[in-house]
């Protein structure tokens, strides 16, 4: 089993967090900065939102981005408010008016990078109104990810090494890193480039760019996954090109 030791580090540096009692009153109640990623589990539709929280004392602020659904850009920033009491209770105000609240969020199991609680979405735009359960992860893709291109009998694959950096003023985090495929893909080596990848958990994409041969672009879409913090994974799309040269696909990693 590959250690990610970006992850554990992020894990621990949480751990101490709630250890100590630090940005928050209660240790069972703080959250950690950096990136999260909310996702809805129940209520008619499905909300997403991924992006930078910050925490001065008891008050949470941030930048989030849309990712679910897509009647709002993920382009656009999402202010993001809120206060630490007995639980963690956020705000966030849509730029087409309407608000989404998440109440009453506590750490499952006293999990620390993951929070569960409830939603809700307010009327007037284009989500519908509605409420319900809803689950947050922290996200730091910082690690070693490897899997399939395409189906596994394509014997296909690609490894990532990824270092996760961020967030800009926009509330975006980015990587850079490297890769290596093998199998018989256009290119077999890559530079990530952070110019053009986005890390929101759900939502996010990785540009390569090809360095053996040059030339190249490999551009990977889809979600990771951080529901375990020790076995998080990714599924998506890719699409690759390099001269006369084109490939796209499904794309798993663990």
């Amino acid at each position: 089993m590959r250690i990610r030791t970006g992850l554990l580090s992020s894990f621990c540096s949480v751990l101490l967090l709630l250890a100590c009692g630090c940005g928050g009153s209660g240790g069972s109640s703080n959250v950690a900065p950096g990136l999260w990623d909310f996702q809805t589990q129940s209520g008619p539709i499905t909300f997403g939102a991924g992006g930078s929280v910050n925490v001065s004392g008891n008050a949470v602020s941030g930048i989030m981005h849309v990712t679910s659904p897509n009647c709002v850009s993920p382009d656009k920033n999402v202010s993001l408010s809120g206060r630490i009491s007995n639980a963690i209770n956020l705000n966030l105000s849509l730029p087409n008016g309407q608000t989404v609240s998440f109440t009453n969020l506590t750490h499952p199991g006293g999990h620390p990078a993951a929070l569960l609680g409830n939603y809700s979405i307010s009327a007037g735009g284009c989500i519908p109104a509605s409420q319900g359960s809803v689950d947050g992860a922290a996200v730091d893709v910082s690690a070693i990810w490897a899997g399939d291109l395409g189906a596994p009998s394509s014997g296909q694959m690609i490894q990532l090494v990824l270092q996760q950096t961020g967030p800009d003023a926009n509330g975006f985090f980015s990587s850079t890193g490297t890769a290596t495929m093998t199998g018989g893909t256009c290119f077999s080596a890559g530079m990530v480039e952070p110019a053009n990848t986005r890390i929101l958990g759900h939502g996010s994409k990785v540009t390569l760019i090809s360095s053996n041969p040059p030339g190249g672009t490999m551009v990977i879409n889809g979600d990771f996954l951080f529901s375990g913090i020790l076995f998080p994974s990714f599924g998506g799309t890719y699409t690759m090109s390099l001269g006369t040269c084109s490939q796209s696909g499904s794309i798993s990693l663990s």
